[in-house]
């Protein structure tokens, strides 16, 4: 009677230490998410700024990611409309461009880029005004390749020319080789600071954006951890939020002050967060 006591109480046990360690090694299993290569907004090195702000998101929820970066004109075919992989994160617009909006899962969006076009003021020194990109006739348009934008620029009947990165489209401009370029805010000023950083004042943009690109979470709805993984996202999202990381963030990013004002509508209404600060 002893013997099959001490048997059940051997098993009992060694369920519970197998239960324990099962449910550890699901904990420690990370969400594998994808990103583009974007500097400085999604880099190889996970340091951009976009990497960073999801890195705070879900270090504030708990959980571990896994961040894979692909070429950007790569992401969308490869991370979207298949159940296998969980998804991106990446500007809305190229989420919608690869899948359907009713096989998504997407989130409040955390980030916000101004798009807009720049040009090197010694060989650039006229003040445009445009309302339609066939306003633009004459001028010479370097875009990036796989541009969601190129084939509208083409269609509006401008001269486009290619350029392989953001490092090659800034020098194009001061070589004379591009009159305008379609640049993210962020994007123009990383580079701008890494290679012409005595010149800075030399480059301007085009008063009228070309659009505000909100960053979110996208997630493929067939996959089995997309539901856990964006309650994961909102709650981390919520955290830096009510701490004031994010905030702290932002002023990092940009500066105090410097700010850009879209991001009260496009950002702060959405999470209903209303800071008292100072826009640019």
């Amino acid at each position: 009677m002893k013997s099959n006591d001490s048997f059940s109480m051997f098993m009992l046990v060694l369920s519970l230490v197998l239960a324990s360690i099962m449910a550890q090694a699901n904990d420690e299993t990370p969400y594998v998410l994808h990103a583009g290569i974007y500097p400085p907004f999604v880099q190889m090195d996970n340091n951009g700024s976009t990497d960073v702000i999801v890195q705070k998101i879900f270090k504030a929820s708990g959980v571990t990611v896994e961040v894979v970066h692909f070429p950007l004109k790569r992401l969308g075919t490869h991370s979207l409309g298949r159940a296998k992989n969980l998804g991106i994160y990446a500007p809305i617009s190229l989420g919608l461009a690869y899948a359907k909006k009713e096989d998504l899962l997407i989130s409040k969006p955390f980030q916000m880029g101004r798009f807009l076009f720049w040009y090197f003021k010694p060989n650039f020194r006229e003040n445009i005004e445009w309302s339609q990109f066939s306003d633009l006739k004459g001028y010479r348009i370097a875009t990036p390749l796989g541009s969601l934008l190129t084939p509208k620029l083409i269609e509006a009947g401008l001269e486009v020319d290619f350029a392989n990165d953001t490092d090659a489209h800034i020098r194009k401009l001061v070589m004379n080789r591009a009159d305008l370029s379609p640049l993210f805010y962020l994007t123009a000023h990383n580079s701008i600071m890494k290679y012409y950083p005595n010149k800075l004042q030399d480059f301007g943009h085009l008063k009228k954006p070309i659009a505000f690109t909100e960053y979110s979470l996208i997630l493929n709805k067939g996959h089995h951890q997309a539901e856990d993984i964006m309650r994961h996202y909102h709650i981390g999202l919520d955290k830096i939020i009510k701490n004031g990381s994010y905030l702290q963030w932002l002023e990092e990013l940009y500066g105090k002050g410097g700010i850009p004002r879209e991001y009260q509508d496009l950002i702060f209404k959405k999470l209903n967060y209303n800071p008292d600060i100072n826009y640019q």
